[in-house]
């Protein structure tokens, strides 16, 4: 056993000096993707064999009896560092790995994405051989959502340049959320084409469909989000109020412009945190005013959703997280319009 032990731990630790090796030699830019598996879960799983080997070797090898206390006390250490390493490669196991994909060709690119409660964060590597990788970007989801995994992402060639957006929850998967990422062109006659994403995601492989600007100003569109706002207000129970106990209207509202994820315009996006004199019956009673305005409903992890293909209003979400900071999160995104 004990010998058995001996060799694991020796092959472990092989692969902890190789990964760390790699991403130490170039200073955090490159690091090593193998299948599925990427440098953070290759270090993680290497330490957690290595260190449950070691375990195994100090329980297993038989001492004199005047160092069976330090014997027990070495594995009772061992035993809580392996556990602790266990639980570091739980929380990095919930790992997609995603070729990012253009008109239907690879572009060379690969997505790693990592959810843990209710946040994701991913990052965009470039491969330069089998193994090694160099990072290019990073990215993040709302609610544990994983953009590139769920295909809710597109290109766009600018200056020689592709430019990479993507969605950051299921209710902003026409508005993007978070800033592009710039990605320089491989001339890379290798490249795969003719591929396809999973079954039942949406495949950005598939040419992108020009969205045109719907013949509203945002003027047009800023009013009816106002308008949203104060009917919402107006359903609300008591007195709407700001972070600091300030009553506010919805002119309080401060619109801002987006570019739209996919084809050209703009997007007003509002972001409003209120609180009311009953949070769960004020956010019952805003949906129920969102659905009668002709809102088809959605829900995402905590939040509520209205949305639509027709009307100014894209998109409207809410948020009670009155158990956190005592506040409602609205956040009210509208049609893609023409740019001014």
């Amino acid at each position: 056993m004990a010998r058995w032990a001996g060799g694991v731990l020796v092959v472990a630790a092989a692969v902890l000096v190789s990964v760390v090796g790699v991403e130490e030699g170039s200073s955090g830019a490159a690091s090593v993707l193998i299948g599925s598996a990427d440098g953070t879960s290759l270090i993680a799983s290497s330490m957690a064999v290595a260190l449950l080997a070691l375990t195994v070797g100090i329980w297993s090898v038989g001492v004199p009896r005047w160092m069976l206390p330090m014997s027990i006390l070495g594995g009772i250490a061992a035993s809580c560092a392996t556990a602790l390493a266990g639980f570091a490669l739980l929380v990095t196991s919930d790992m997609t790995v995603t070729p990012l994909v253009y008109q239907g060709c690879d572009t060379g690119y690969v997505a790693v994405e990592r959810s843990f409660l209710f946040a994701s964060n991913g990052v965009v590597f470039h491969r330069e051989g089998p193994v090694v990788v160099t990072h290019v970007g990073r990215s993040w989801g709302d609610d544990g959502y994983k953009p590139f995994a769920n295909g809710t992402y597109a290109f766009r060639e600018e200056d020689g340049t592709w430019v990479l957006r993507y969605a950051t929850d299921s209710s902003s998967v026409g508005a993007g959320g978070a800033p592009p990422i710039v990605l320089p062109v491989f001339d890379d006659s290798r490249r795969k084409c003719g591929m396809s994403n999973p079954a039942g995601l949406r495949s950005s492989s598939e040419p992108t469909p020009t969205i045109t600007p719907t013949p509203l100003s945002s003027e047009d569109v800023d009013a009816a989000v106002r308008d949203l706002i104060a009917d919402s207000f107006e359903a609300s129970i008591g007195t709407v109020v700001d972070g600091t106990g300030v009553p506010i209207d919805a002119s309080s509202a401060v619109p801002i412009s987006a570019s739209c994820l996919e084809g050209d315009g703009v997007q007003r996006e509002t972001i409003l945190d209120f609180g009311t004199g009953d949070n769960a019956r004020s956010v019952s009673q805003i949906l129920d005013v969102w659905t009668a305005a002709g809102y088809d409903a959605d829900r995402a992890m905590q939040e509520d959703i209205r949305y639509s293909e027709t009307l100014p209003v894209a998109r409207m979400s809410i948020r009670d997280r009155t158990s956190i900071d005592g506040m409602l999160h609205m956040t009210i995104t509208s049609a893609c319009v023409t740019a001014e």
